[in-house]
């Protein structure tokens, strides 16, 4: 049977985050840079946003398009920490590729930035989350919540809050897509164990280290970009930019 950081992914970012709470964890070439505690706080506040304003308890998979940037990053612990599916839409398809994708995938929801709407021209039928509206709805009583909860709170007992106890290795942790080079995107479903697995492998056979930098300039709907320069330095002491 596998080691249990094989199977699960949440808990060992949860983890690392706490433990890295000082350290820088995560930063981008807009200058944005978090480290560890501020990751899962900011997290955590954008989760408790999402339930409140935009996505109904029943509403499994939330697609994103950003770029890979410290917003893209913590917009998909905020989904994972929710118990909801990820779906990092491919955003250089076509239109019809693109919303083929979304009807595939059953989303209701896509996170975004409106400068990211603008650069690359994408006219979205589905009803968008604008991450530039969200920092007006984070209230003290976020703000304080999230801080108690991602760094106070007993690990075992935020995972037991989160649901994350019910959490199987096998379940649907989240969807890529093909590029539709043989006809039109075809989702590939990828479970907990999958992408922990893979990110254990990467650092064992990597020898990641605790001083490493993993430079992320694939998108995230890209299976490198997504597993290596993503979840891998999220689960990992070592951090991405």
């Amino acid at each position: 049977m596998d080691a249990p950081e094989t199977q699960l992914l949440l808990p060992n970012v949860i983890a690392r985050c706490r433990e890295q709470s000082r350290s820088q964890k995560l930063s981008d070439s807009t200058g944005s840079s978090l480290n560890g505690g501020a990751v899962l706080s900011r997290a955590m506040a954008l989760r408790r946003v999402l339930r409140r304003y935009y996505l109904d308890e029943s509403e499994t998979n939330v697609g994103i398009i950003m770029p890979p940037t410290v917003a893209g990053a913590v917009a998909n612990l905020a989904l994972a920490l929710d118990r909801r599916v990820p779906v990092n839409l491919n955003f250089v398809l076509s239109p019809e590729a693109l919303e083929s994708s979304i009807q595939e995938a059953g989303i209701d929801h896509i996170i975004t930035s409106e400068k990211v709407l603008d650069r690359l021209g994408l006219e979205l039928e589905t009803p968008t989350i604008i991450l530039e509206e969200i920092p007006p709805l984070v209230g003290p009583l976020d703000m304080a919540t999230a801080a108690f909860q991602g760094m106070v709170m007993p690990q075992s007992q935020l995972i037991r809050h989160l649901g994350l106890n019910k959490t199987q290795p096998d379940d649907l942790f989240t969807l890529l897509f093909t590029s539709g080079s043989t006809g039109v995107p075809k989702g590939v479903m990828l479970s907990h164990r999958n992408i922990a697995s893979n990110c254990a492998a990467i650092q064992d056979h990597l020898s990641i280290r605790p001083d490493d930098v993993l430079i992320g300039v694939l998108p995230f709907f890209h299976a490198f970009g997504l597993t290596v320069t993503l979840w891998m330095p999220l689960v990992s002491h070592a951090s991405a930019a």
